[in-house]
């Protein structure tokens, strides 16, 4: 949800895409939009609105990406890192990632 919750940004398959596809729209459902294709499963937004942060769980894509609110441009953070989710750090400077393995699960920081 957009900071000023007027705003929730879905994300769902498209037909033909391994990769999901993030819609915007408006809380009272209306005005849906395409917003982004191909650039994962949106997880946080920053405090200001002006990032999505989104994951791409498997496959050649996975990894970490930002879109910004402005251009829509899916920008590559951490390729090839295999989580299923991400959240940018009270600190807003820095976001947080977890990475499992057989038997443990470990929790990343990195400086944005």
């Amino acid at each position: 949800m957009s900071p000023d919750q007027k705003t929730i940004y879905v994300t769902g398959p498209e037909k033909g895409s391994q990769v999901p596809t993030v819609w915007k729209v408006n809380t009272d459902g209306s005005n849906p939009e395409k917003f982004v294709d191909n650039c994962g499963s949106v997880t946080d937004i920053d405090a200001g609105g002006q990032y999505l942060l989104g994951v791409v769980w498997f496959g050649g894509k996975s990894g970490i990406y930002e879109v910004p609110t402005s251009n829509r441009k899916c920008i590559p953070l951490l390729p090839g890192v295999e989580t299923i989710h991400a959240t940018i750090a009270r600190d807003g400077k820095s976001f947080l990632y977890a990475v499992a393995s057989r038997r443990e699960t470990s929790i990343f920081r990195q400086l944005w």
